[in-house]
């Protein structure tokens, strides 16, 4: 069956703050994209509506009585936001030039300095009458599948720059993103990852959690770039995530945020998948929270050579990323009994956390690869890819 027309309607910005303080109006489907604007788009928006700028409209999918943004996501917000004074107009002068005044109906003249850097509460009541009567036209889709949502928002944001993330979480299917979002919010994922506030808003840490069910299931099978990740995801779009790695990805999440307490540099994005894979084995070998954290601070201060070598340049190839995780688990072997409780730190200390003071690397050396491709089903088991 195809796509039938949507319905056509308007909302006031007063309208949508109503809507999603009554959850009517939701901004966050599942495949929607973060808060990405910048404080200067916002103020461009509100600047644009003064100006009489044709503003978009917005997309919207219904699924059980609650209208969902598909696109204009970030103009709701922006505008929703601006009407409850989380941010104010810009200062620059040039921005409000276009802004007919004489149609504001104001009993007393307004000019550009009564507007510029101000926040809504601030702003003469003609301004503000002006921003309460902006309509924004809504074209809503209701009985769609799963699959003709995921087209329409390809179709929409096809002249918007999406992060090759973004596009992968419309590659897979509801019932996966609805786990990856909701173990993106695990205590770990939201507070001890060393990513970016930006690259959260980008899905950083949903790529790490997509690269750990491919460590996870796949082995040595596969690497951790871009476009493997897309295929895991299209994969997991048919055949979704077996039971058994979820608990395992569950207990190995709680244990490691045991192990690690607080947020360490050396919880980046191109360790944590080999860490998780470890820490199966150290969960496997009933090794305390404690002393697995400490393990890792003693990996990370003396950090191998090899694996050092592996996360430079290409570290998502197939091969650095079989280094990694067979020089951790080599590591684990022969220092775990000797590994101290984990220590906070008392404080930070500049640079790269777990790369030797003076290391140097041959990087016309070649690593040879001599060991046959990790056995997924395994390794998923026991957390011991060697």
């Amino acid at each position: 069956m195809g796509i039938k027309r949507p319905d056509n309607s308007k909302m006031t910005i007063r309208g949508a703050i109503q809507h999603l303080k009554d959850g009517t109006l939701n901004l966050n489907h599942r495949i929607q994209r973060n808060n990405v604007w910048t404080l200067e788009q916002g103020q461009l928006l509100i600047s644009s509506i003064l100006e009489n700028v044709k503003i978009p409209g917005i997309v919207i999918v219904e699924e059980n009585g609650v209208r969902y943004a598909l696109d204009g996501k970030q103009r709701i917000n922006n505008t929703t936001g601006f009407f409850e004074n989380k941010f104010n107009l810009s200062d620059k002068i040039e921005l409000f030039e276009d802004i007919d005044f004489d149609e504001l109906e104001s009993e007393e003249p307004i000019s550009i300095q009564d507007i510029a850097g101000k926040y809504y509460e601030e702003l003469p009541q003609a301004v503000k009458n002006k921003l309460q009567k902006f309509e924004f036209k809504l074209d809503v889709y209701k009985n769609l599948t799963d699959r003709q949502i995921k087209k329409l928002f390809r179709r929409y944001n096809g002249g918007t720059l999406l992060t090759k993330m973004e596009l992968t979480r419309v590659s897979t299917s509801s019932e996966v993103i609805d786990y990856i979002n909701e173990l993106s919010e695990h205590d770990y994922f939201k507070n001890n990852i060393a990513i970016s506030e930006n690259q959260r808003n980008r899905f950083t840490d949903q790529e790490i959690i997509f690269q750990i069910l491919s460590v996870l299931m796949k082995g040595y099978e596969k690497g951790l770039s871009s476009k493997e990740i897309k295929e895991l995801a299209i994969e997991l779009e048919d055949n979704g995530i077996q039971d058994n790695i979820k608990e395992i990805i569950k207990n190995a999440t709680d244990y490691i945020y045991q192990a690690i307490p607080v947020k360490e540099k050396f919880m980046k994005k191109v360790n944590i998948p080999i860490i998780f894979n470890v820490a199966v084995k150290a969960q496997n070998n009933e090794i305390t929270p404690e002393k697995f954290g400490g393990f890792l601070q003693m990996f990370f201060n003396d950090i191998p050579t090899e694996y050092d070598y592996a996360t430079d340049s290409g570290s998502a190839k197939k091969e650095n990323v079989k280094i990694r995780i067979d020089e951790m688990n080599k590591y684990f072997d022969e220092n775990i009994d000797s590994a101290p409780e984990y220590q906070k730190p008392k404080e930070r200390v500049k640079g790269n956390v777990g790369r030797p003071k003076g290391s140097t690397k041959n990087k016309e050396e070649k690593l040879v690869d001599s060991n046959p491709p990790a056995d997924p089903v395994s390794m998923a088991a026991v957390g011991n890819p060697s």
